[in-house]
């Protein structure tokens, strides 16, 4: 007769059946961000997203520059970050909303000769909002105002539009994030422009706006 070990279980079936560790193979189906339990009863695995990050387990998703750095649509502004001063501010403990423009705002841009290889660290903190994580409804109902790291203020002035001019495309949700992808780049007061009305430093993840 054949010997086969019963489902859950690997050996020859006659001298030796051994409990599979489920949790070995792909990590169980979870995510690689995420711990795998088996249970050795059930032969079932639960999936838990590792601290930092979010999900259902067998999906977990990170903090706001590995969802840049992961979307092949934000890997210029990703990069743009990155060789900044200021990717600190995006700091996995931190709370944050950032205005990400994809690589089609960067492109269109060079086409109408506008300068985007001069983006200062300054101008990129027009694209954060600090201490506020905005959910897509929050930019479909419109009329909300945020205070910039900059200073400058960032207006959803209609649903899915900021400063009237830009369109906002999707809104990506990260651990400590929420990401508004956008089809151009924002008009950003210059270094030296006194209209700003407020001043703000970003001091352990705390916003202070001195007016």
């Amino acid at each position: 007769h054949i010997c086969t070990c019963k489902a859950g279980y690997s050996g020859d079936g006659k001298k030796s059946c051994k409990l599979i560790d489920i949790c070995s193979q792909d990590n169980g189906g979870c995510s690689f961000f995420a711990d795998c339990a088996s249970n050795k009863t059930s032969f079932t695995t639960r999936c838990t997203c590792k601290n930092g990050y979010i999900g259902d387990g067998t999906k977990c998703i990170g903090n706001v520059l590995e969802s840049l750095q992961n979307d092949p649509n934000l890997r210029e502004f990703h990069s743009r970050l990155m060789n900044s001063s200021i990717r600190q501010i995006l700091s996995p403990e931190n709370h944050v909303s950032v205005v990400a423009p994809n690589n089609n705002a960067f492109t269109s841009s060079r086409r109408k000769r506008r300068s985007v290889n001069s983006l200062s660290d300054l101008d990129l903190k027009h694209y954060i909002v600090s201490c506020v994580s905005l959910s897509e409804n929050d930019v479909k109902a419109g009329d909300k105002s945020f205070v910039t790291v900059a200073g400058s203020w960032l207006n959803i002035t209609s649903p899915m539009v900021i400063n009237n001019n830009v369109s906002i495309l999707s809104v990506l949700t990260a651990a400590n994030s929420a990401i508004l992808v956008v089809d151009k780049l924002l008009d950003v007061p210059d270094s030296d422009d006194d209209s700003l009305e407020h001043v703000s430093t970003f001091v352990r993840g705390i916003l202070i706006i001195d007016y």
